[in-house]
């Protein structure tokens, strides 16, 4: 009907708020849990790793000698895929992600899975994280909050933005500099050597 498509200039819109536990909520919330939840909540907040990217790990991601575990698939509604950007990527694990992931029993090739030996689902795995958030006297949080939660502080102690990019995955440096605005202290360094 139009002889040609109208000009829409699009909106500027006001950035998305930007929400994380800090190091004394995360630590509330792992207590709050036990078995399953408080291994998922450690290895979230102390690796970064996506929500699909934890119910796909499998035990031969995990390299104990070396310390360090290997993102290279995901699960996105219920469907194996590869991850976010086609992009594997090498995760170093703290020492008390190794410790948690070595008492846990190795029965079934996932090393989270349901009482049938099968991946996790979102649903009820969000169901359980507002559970545990609203016993533990926590906002109510959602999975990728505990992503944020491990960018966030690692940005805040001065660590470099190059390297949380790499930990998380990010294709392009923006994505990740969302987190540099958590880093005040270095901000002020840096307009100190004004004076």
């Amino acid at each position: 009907m139009m002889s040609k498509m109208p000009i829409i200039k699009l909106l500027n819109v006001p950035q998305q708020k930007f929400d994380f536990l800090t190091t004394k909520e995360s630590e509330i919330l792992i207590k709050a849990s036990n078995g399953n939840w408080s291994d998922m909540f450690l290895l979230a907040l102390q690796t970064g790793l996506r929500f699909g990217e934890i119910i796909a790990l499998r035990w031969e991601d995990i390299n104990f000698d070396e310390e360090i575990l290997t993102v290279n698939k995901n699960i996105v509604r219920g469907i194996e895929v590869s991850p976010k950007s086609n992009k594997i990527r090498v995760v170093p694990l703290t020492s008390k992600v190794i410790n948690m992931l070595k008492e846990r029993k190795k029965n079934c090739e996932y090393i989270f899975h349901d009482e049938n030996n099968n991946p996790l689902k979102y649903g009820n795995c969000i169901r359980h994280l507002h559970k545990i958030c609203k016993e533990a006297g926590l906002r109510q949080v959602g999975w990728h909050i505990l992503r944020h939660s491990f960018a966030s502080n690692l940005a805040s102690k001065n660590n470099s933005i190059v390297a949380i990019k790499e930990l998380l995955g990010h294709s392009d440096i923006r994505t990740t500099m969302r987190y540099s605005h958590i880093n005040i202290p270095i901000l002020k360094k840096v307009i100190a050597t004004m004076e």
